[in-house]
């Protein structure tokens, strides 16, 4: 993976990731893939947690942006709605692409107004298949 390094470190940034098990499973020029395991992610009911479905979509974005934008940009969260489908009950992943064109839209905007919002909308699924949860993440990019 060529970004492993880069990749490591963004989630050193936020240790609960670490610690909730999420990591990068599949990174290529325009899709990523990340996941989190069941274990150690449940709520009282067997299930896993809603606030590990969240941080596992609201993370993915930024690896996704990084090998086409790198450190020209500050990556915020600027909005995220997350609508819960079924319980899940297996480790989760979620895919999520951002094509050339999408970096060739968002440094134009970078270039004109220093700043652009982008919004990424994800699927998590277990490991059936099944959808889980979706996503509509809004990221604010910065000139860095």
């Amino acid at each position: 993976m060529e970004f492993k390094k880069e990749l490591d470190q963004m989630l050193s940034y936020i240790p609960i990731l670490e610690q909730m098990g999420v990591h990068v499973v599949e990174f290529d020029k325009d899709t990523v893939i990340t996941k989190v395991p069941k274990k150690g992610n449940t709520n009282h009911l067997g299930t896993i947690y809603a606030g590990v479905i969240f941080s596992l979509a609201e993370f993915t974005g930024v690896p996704l942006m990084y090998p086409k934008l790198k450190n020209e940009v500050l990556y915020i969260m600027k909005d995220m709605s997350i609508r819960y489908r079924r319980p899940a009950t297996t480790d989760l992943t979620v895919t999520a692409t951002f094509t050339d064109k999408d970096a060739t839209f968002c440094r134009a905007e970078l270039e004109k107004e220093g700043k652009v919002d982008f919004l990424v909308e994800m699927e998590v699924k277990d490991e059936t298949g099944e959808v889980v949860a979706l996503t509509k993440n809004l990221y604010h990019l910065r000139k860095a």
